[in-house]
């Protein structure tokens, strides 16, 4: 009986690698509107209600990252202690020296700092220090929708490229 074997090349680098990749991939690109230290909580809160962000940016004189003001630092820092908001500047209540990516870090490395803290946004810094972009649990929730979607979806037909003829008969 003669045995014919088909060979099939699969592709390598399906979709399950994108989540080795860069986070440049999933950076908004919208440039982040920071504020500086100096500020006070009111200025952000509206900057927050305008954009419909969670948290902002605050940068030191020379520009570089130093804090992100989260909803739950005004909620906890600001309202819980009675402070006012027009008269509290950001560097008094600010989370300092967050966590922060660079746009070269892996997806899988964003994943981890995200999920082993309790953070919902991650600002991602050039090398420099100055703010680039933040990434966010929505940011990340889609890319790994449309990853698990390319996955899960039926697979293609497989081209037969090559036959070899094990003979045996």
């Amino acid at each position: 009986m003669e045995m014919i074997v088909a060979v099939c090349h699969l592709v390598p680098g399906g979709s399950m690698n994108r989540i080795s990749k860069p986070i440049a991939e999933l950076m908004r690109h919208e440039r982040p509107r920071p504020m500086p230290a100096t500020a006070m909580v009111s200025e952000a809160v509206a900057l927050m209600r305008s954009e419909g962000w969670t948290s902002v940016l605050v940068t030191d004189a020379a520009g570089q990252l130093c804090g992100l003001l989260t909803e739950y630092d005004v909620l906890m820092r600001v309202i819980a202690a009675d402070r006012d908001p027009s008269s509290t500047p950001l560097a008094a209540v600010m989370t300092e020296a967050p966590e922060r990516l660079e746009p070269t870090d892996d997806i899988a490395y964003a994943i981890n700092l995200m999920s082993t803290h309790p953070f919902r946004c991650v600002p991602v810094v050039d090398g420099s220090g100055r703010a680039l972009s933040m990434l966010t649990c929505s940011d990340v929730m889609k890319h790994l929708s449309e990853i698990l979607n390319e996955a899960m979806a039926p697979p293609h037909p497989m081209e037969l490229t090559d036959w070899l003829d094990l003979g045996g008969g």
